[in-house]
């Protein structure tokens, strides 16, 4: 080798350590930093003698653990958005044991009533009895309240989540733009990568989404069931029609849970439009149910009705009607009701009598005992049975919108596992890991050191030629 071979490969190789030296210590001074994926060198020889050349960075990615990451990502905001908006409903239904959830009313009306059979004209047995029934209806109308509320939330939510989407499709566009004007292998492209995977990894917590990457190096984002959402610069957004509860994509419906193949069944949108369109007119049905029950079984216990007249309870002061609804209507008869201008003893004769009867009569009170402890045929379209008592129902009832949370909350609990499993592989294969960096600093150094040597040797060669001349 010629002194100025020498001289060219000990030169080339001590630039290369001083960038190899600091990317390294961007890697690790990035190490922990979500969305950062570890740099590399990419090297080429320089030619017979002349060292080597640096010819790029590397950004050390893995698209298929990336996408496996996001679908599990996916897997899990389903579900932790349905826990997240269940929650306040079902903390306000209470559990089956609880005395002031609507079972444990139901049992408080029926205690009650077996009171008042002992002391039939006892006025505070009767206001037992007006009270018992009174909290009743109310927590059947605050559960209905609750239904209402989680709807609105559930709107409000997904207009949320659609706004944040077209956010990042919007992010992910300009990125695109970024990535098709910067040449492959530049510090400057990594930086964009990186961007690019964080919107990519935030996106997919609201939908499933496959990614491709094209010819030209942009990103190609469709959902899980083929529907384009962004193409280079264009971005087709989200639209979310409350009217008719369609999710569209342009002119493509996306709905989750629909029957067209466009659509996608994970992700944040996928867990509240599930409830909105599965699970709520369910709950509501399994309610207004039990109120329908309520109102028929005191209808059919009181002798002292007439024609189409109301019974104890009523839908909003009138007999039965359309049941849709009737958990947020059903009232006590204001007949009963003191403060309306009712009386107490119809407790004891009637809802219909027309004047007190004997003051130690207990057949029509045993009649409405007897009607919370008689099974009674309920809609089987309400999937919890059909001959079961009221309580028994309304066990069923807060049994199953309280599982509805428990449900979720447990698949998220196992989703979680293989999500952190993925997270764990992904970042060994993308992230920085500091002892091998902090090796890479060794090497850097005793490849400084050997080329430092060369180029002293070199120098001194030269030195001593120029002396012998």
């Amino acid at each position: 080798m010629s002194l100025s071979s020498a001289f060219l490969s000990s030169r080339s190789g001590l630039q290369t350590s001083a960038r190899w030296a600091e990317l390294t210590s961007d890697n690790i001074a990035n190490a922990g930093r979500a969305g950062y994926a570890r740099r590399g060198l990419e090297m080429a020889s320089s030619g017979t003698g002349a060292g080597v050349t640096i010819t790029g960075i590397r950004r050390e990615a893995d698209a298929a653990l990336s996408q496996m990451h996001r679908t599990e990502t996916a897997r899990l905001a389903t579900q932790a958005a349905r826990a997240e908006t269940l929650q306040p409903y079902v903390a306000g239904l209470g559990k089956p044991g609880d005395a002031t959830a609507i079972p444990g009313r139901l049992a408080s009306l029926q205690t009650a009533f077996d009171t008042l059979s002992l002391s039939p004209s006892e006025p505070a047995a009767q206001q037992g009895v007006l009270s018992a029934a009174e909290g009743l209806v109310g927590s059947l109308r605050r559960a209905s309240d609750g239904l209402d509320k989680m709807k609105q939330d559930l709107v409000q939510g997904i207009r949320r989540d659609v706004a944040s989407v077209n956010d990042t499709l919007d992010t992910i566009s300009r990125l695109n733009v970024a990535l098709s004007h910067e040449p492959d292998q530049t510090a400057k492209r990594a930086t964009l990568e990186d961007q690019m995977a964080e919107q990519i990894d935030t996106l997919s917590g609201y939908l499933g989404i496959n990614v491709a990457t094209t010819r030209t190096g942009d990103y190609t984002i469709t959902t899980t069931g083929g529907t384009a959402l962004v193409e280079g610069a264009r971005t087709q957004p989200l639209a979310y029609r409350a009217d008719t509860g369609l999710l569209m994509a342009g002119e493509r419906d996306v709905t989750p849970g629909s029957a067209t193949a466009n659509a996608f069944d994970q992700g944040s949108l996928a867990g509240r439009m599930g409830i909105l369109q599965d699970d709520l007119p369910q709950m509501r049905a399994q309610l207004d149910g039990l109120a329908a029950g309520l109102v028929q079984a005191f209808e059919a216990a009181d002798t002292s009705r007439t024609g189409g007249a109301p019974g104890l309870f009523t839908d909003a002061g009138l007999p039965l009607g359309d049941p849709e609804g009737l958990a947020g209507r059903i009232a006590v008869n204001d007949a009963v009701r003191p403060g309306a201008g009712g009386a107490l003893w119809r407790l004891r004769d009637g809802v219909g009598a027309a004047a007190p009867g004997p003051v130690g009569a207990t057949d029509q009170i045993d009649a409405f005992a007897r009607a919370l402890g008689t099974p009674q045929r309920f809609d089987p379209a309400a999937g919890l049975g059909q001959d079961l008592t009221p309580g028994d129902f309304a066990a069923a009832v807060v049994s199953a919108h309280a599982g509805l949370r428990t449900a979720a909350l447990d698949e998220a609990d196992a989703i979680s596992v293989g999500v952190q499993a993925v997270e764990t592989s992904r970042a060994a294969a993308e992230g920085v890991n500091l002892d091998d960096e902090l090796q890479q600093l060794m090497l850097i150094e005793q490849s400084y050191a050997a080329n430092s040597k060369v180029m002293s040797a070199v120098a001194n060669m030269l030195d001593t030629l120029i002396a012998a001349t």
